[in-house]
């Protein structure tokens, strides 16, 4: 290299020599006024320890996360950095975005279910009922009541039971229920058909209105 009395703008001396200052990348074919008096590009604002070019992609470092090949400044809403800092994408049961990529447990929403922390696609089938899409193995004192979800001519429930403080948020429709089982919301048709199934083994049959 030639000699010369002072450094380009965005150089400065080391060992005798001109060097691109922290941030900052050389020109490989400086030919302009300008370039020749900068001596250097600037490297992206996502860099962090230099650069080899402009690009996001060309990074040594990046200063927030990187995403494929690129530096930038978060990751999309559904991911989120690993420990590496590449994004990753949250876990399919998430909703709204996570707090840690792949896990059921950091979701910040869950997109079904959630059972004992964990975002879930359904609840397990021991735990029958439902409070604000929470699997429970009972209702809660507060919200004893549930909905009637069995099939016609079926004793399973066909999804977890909502549990609700009255049965008449599931409308007047749901508001009979078998004194047996005195918290289920079910139609009159239905509990008048539970009702005389019951009442031939046990030779009584009634229901209420709640």
């Amino acid at each position: 290299g030639a000699c010369v009395a002072s450094c380009p703008n965005n150089m400065k001396v080391e060992n005798n020599l001109c060097v691109c200052k922290s941030g900052f990348y050389e020109y490989e074919n400086a030919t302009t006024s300008t370039q020749l008096a900068n001596g250097c590009y600037e490297c992206s604002d996502e860099c962090f320890g230099g650069c080899t070019g402009p690009l996001p992609s060309q990074c040594v470092l990046c200063r927030n996360v990187q995403k494929d090949d690129n530096c930038v400044a978060e990751c999309d809403a559904d991911e989120h950095a690993n420990r590496q800092g590449f994004c990753s994408p949250c876990h399919e049961e998430c909703l709204n975005g996570c707090s840690a990529p792949g896990d059921a447990q950091q979701c910040n929403e869950c997109a079904h279910m959630v059972n004992e922390g964990i975002c879930v696609l359904q609840c397990p089938e021991t735990k029958l009922y439902q409070r604000n899409n929470e699997c429970l193995l009972a209702c809660p004192s507060n919200y004893p009541y549930y909905e009637d979800t069995r099939p016609e001519g079926d004793d399973i429930p066909s999804q977890p039971q909502q549990c609700v403080a009255t049965c008449e948020v599931f409308g007047e429709e749901y508001t009979y229920v078998n004194p047996n089982v005195p918290f289920r919301c079910s139609t009159r048709l239905r509990v008048a058909s539970d009702v005389s199934a019951s009442s031939d083994s046990s030779g009584s049959g009634e229901f209420l209105q709640v």
